[in-house]
């Protein structure tokens, strides 16, 4: 009876074991891996927004008039070319205003034709000698003024040679800040006697070496080039601009001089240099006063010209000026009757379809009332950006576009505005851009939603990643390489089906390029072709339910009643 019992335990023993161990399976049952392969392709970066259809040029139709309405020669939806009347106002009292603004501007044309009387003879030989005199005058003024040029250019020339000639006219020593400045290494104490006055236009120095060359003579660099005779005796000119030269008794091969033109170090060197910025001033005085005195005779000569033109027109200027005033207050009057007249019809400004009409024949309007609106038949797409997207975008660029009211229907366009500065509301700032379509299409009507998808960025003939397989850690992206080698499943499975990888993946570092959270641009570390983890798939936890009647049946036992003994 023992016996039987502990059979029975282990039977039920043995077969809770393979239960457990049938569960136990279900769960563990293996991570299954969805592939892909490297490869080339186009990626395009868009940046998605929502809006409606507006027309590319749109207008409400006013009139500064007011009055009733007697005629709307269009409908809405009509289409119409620009200067077509849409609508028109009663006309009759602007039509009679126009007819007595007319009558008015040839009355004062007429009243000014009587007015114009000629002057009499005395008068006009007083104003033809006043315009004689005028002219005598001015011609007196324009020879002063080129005497005035000429005399103050003289004054200032003078001037500036005798800046230039500062501290040149005497001889000395060094230290008498005349003549020449002997150099460092000179041997000789006396310097040699500058006479004469220079007569050149330019700044500088002249450079004087003593060499000997079977018999002294002496070298000029600098403001002029060369080539002389020592003499002690008596001067010799030193280039050709006015300058002489003696030299002294006593000279030493390689003694050198130098002369500045004009001499800093001379005591007259300031005044002559103040009296030569004085003379410009005073040129530029007397020249504008000459040239003053010049415009001063022309005025005057104008003036006496237009005197004896109006005296010979034989009629007094003031009668002249009332009468031509009553001409340009009437020519006001006709074109206030004329504009009047204009605003009693209404008029396209431009090419395109009447989108509504808002009054009727017989209504009564008033300035400023909105009649109609003219739509133009071009439409584009005008979409909010927030501010992120808006700095990424900027006209030419490519745009796919999709309506609501349209399905499976896409459309393409460009970036042709973009608002310089956001609006905002509630904290935020939205830009308004504006798409051109690239052709047009009946049924896309104003107000109409649309959603476009602006192409920001795009490169071709890339190899590219579902950018579900990059992971980043520490700042560095890489990918789950299968090894193909090892896994012949990964080259024949196709991509994006789940399968069960027999060999752990690879971790390879890669640099990626432009993204757009579909596909990722890989610049380096993978090649064509390679197969690689996009994501893994977890089985579900699996429960394993025993099918039939649930009790256990022992061989030998029955099933209810007690057993044998």
């Amino acid at each position: 009876m023992k016996k039987k019992i502990i059979a029975v335990l282990i039977f039920i023993g043995i077969a809770g074991g393979g239960f457990v161990w049938m569960r136990s399976k279900n769960a563990e049952a293996p991570t299954r891996s969805i592939l892909a392969t490297i490869q080339r392709g186009t990626i395009n970066v868009f940046v998605s927004a929502s809006g409606v259809i507006v027309a590319k040029n749109q207008i409400d139709l006013k009139t500064n008039g007011s009055g009733m309405i007697t005629r709307i020669p269009v409908t809405a939806g009509d289409s119409v070319r620009a200067g077509q009347v849409l609508i028109s106002l009663d006309a009759k009292d602007a039509f009679i205003s126009l007819k007595q603004a007319q009558a008015g501007l040839e009355s004062a044309r007429a009243n000014y034709q009587k007015v114009l009387s000629g002057a009499s003879g005395p008068d006009i030989e007083v104003s033809r000698a006043a315009v004689i005199s005028a002219q005598t005058s001015l011609d007196n003024a324009k020879k002063n003024l080129l005497d005035v040029k000429a005399q103050q250019n003289l004054l200032v020339k003078n001037s500036y040679h005798t800046f230039l000639n500062s501290g040149l006219m005497n001889s000395g020593v060094s230290s008498s800040g005349f003549g020449a400045t002997p150099g460092p290494s000179n041997l000789s104490g006396t310097p040699p006697t500058i006479s004469g006055t220079y007569t050149g236009e330019e700044r500088g120095e002249y450079k004087i070496s003593i060499y000997d060359a079977g018999g002294w003579r002496f070298l000029v660099s600098g403001l002029e080039t060369a080539d002389g005779t020592v003499n002690v005796n008596y001067p010799v000119p030193l280039g050709t601009k006015g300058l002489y030269i003696q030299f002294p008794s006593t000279i030493y091969n390689q003694d050198t001089w130098t002369i500045a033109i004009p001499n800093t170090r001379a005591s007259n060197y300031l005044a002559n240099q103040n009296s030569y910025q004085s003379a410009l001033q005073n040129q530029t005085q007397a020249v504008h006063t000459a040239e003053n005195s010049v415009q001063s005779a022309e005025a005057s000569l104008i003036q006496s010209q237009a005197a004896l033109s109006l005296k010979q027109a034989a009629a007094r200027p003031e009668d002249v000026a009332i009468a031509r005033a009553q001409i340009q207050n009437a020519e006001a009057q006709v074109l206030a009757a004329e504009t009047a007249l204009q605003n009693r019809t209404v008029v396209a400004p431009f090419y395109g379809r009447v989108g509504n009409i808002a009054v009727r024949v017989g209504q009564q309007i008033g300035p400023g009332d909105i009649l109609a609106v003219l739509v133009a038949d071009d439409f584009m797409a005008q979409v909010s950006l927030n501010e992120v997207d808006a700095a990424n975008i900027k006209s030419g660029q490519r745009a796919s576009l999709t309506f609501d009211a349209i399905p499976d229907f896409t459309l393409s366009g460009r970036v042709s505005d973009i608002d310089l500065v956001g609006s905002a509301v509630q904290g935020v700032v939205t830009y308004q851009t504006k798409i051109s379509f690239d052709v047009s299409d009946a049924r896309l009507k104003p107000g109409m939603s649309v959603t476009a998808a602006i192409i920001t960025d795009s490169k071709a003939d890339i190899l590219e990643v579902p950018s579900t397989a990059v992971k980043t850690q520490n700042g560095q992206s890489f990918v789950e390489v299968v090894n193909a080698s090892a896994d012949q499943q990964a080259g024949t499975e196709t991509n994006n089906r789940a399968i069960v990888l027999t060999q752990p993946t690879v971790r390879q570092n890669v640099t990626i390029g432009i993204t757009n959270n579909q596909m990722t641009e890989i610049r380096g570390g993978l090649t064509e072709g390679t197969w690689v983890v996009t994501r893994t798939v977890q089985p579900t936890m699996a429960t394993t339910q025993p099918t039939g009647n649930s009790a256990i049946r022992l061989p030998n036992f029955g099933g209810g009643g007690g057993g044998r003994r």
